[in-house]
């Protein structure tokens, strides 16, 4: 971006600087024009630059305009990187959420299909064994939790 600020400005800073331009009659009756100083006598003309001080200011005026175009492209793409990582970062929070509830679904459905005694631990540490029925309703909970977790 700084390049191209100072490219337009040295342009524009050529574009005011006046040339010297020297005028002279060969011997053979020719006009010559030249930058440099022939060794003998020379008319001195003094060109200005064709460009105008209004053309200066404008294209001054627009290379502010574009710096401020790309700057607020470069804040929109660094918003934009930064809600794409975010939006990235929340996505492999859920997935690995769901993987670790998939995980712990197929254990607790292992265990309860295994027939062992499964048992559970209420508020007060007191443990409390699983009946038939209630055996055969956590099956079938944590078989919709498979379902729903792991594909």
């Amino acid at each position: 971006m700084l390049r191209w600020i100072s490219a337009i400005f040295f342009v524009l800073l050529g574009l005011s600087v006046q040339a010297e331009i020297y005028k002279w009659k060969g011997s053979d009756g020719k006009v010559h024009f030249s930058d440099r100083d022939p060794k003998h006598s020379a008319e001195q003309i003094i060109l200005k630059s064709s460009i105008s001080e209004d053309k200066i200011e404008q294209a001054r005026k627009e290379s502010k305009e574009f710096v401020g175009r790309q700057q607020r492209k470069a804040a929109f793409q660094k918003e934009e990187t930064a809600r794409l990582k975010k939006h990235t970062r929340e996505k492999e929070l859920k997935l690995a959420k769901k993987e670790n509830y998939c995980a712990r679904a197929k254990k607790e459905l292992r265990l309860l299909n295994m027939g062992v005694p499964v048992y559970r631990t209420d508020k007060t540490g007191e443990r409390s064994y699983l009946g038939d029925s209630q055996r055969e309703s956590e099956i079938n909970e944590w078989s919709r939790n498979v379902r729903k977790y792991c594909e």
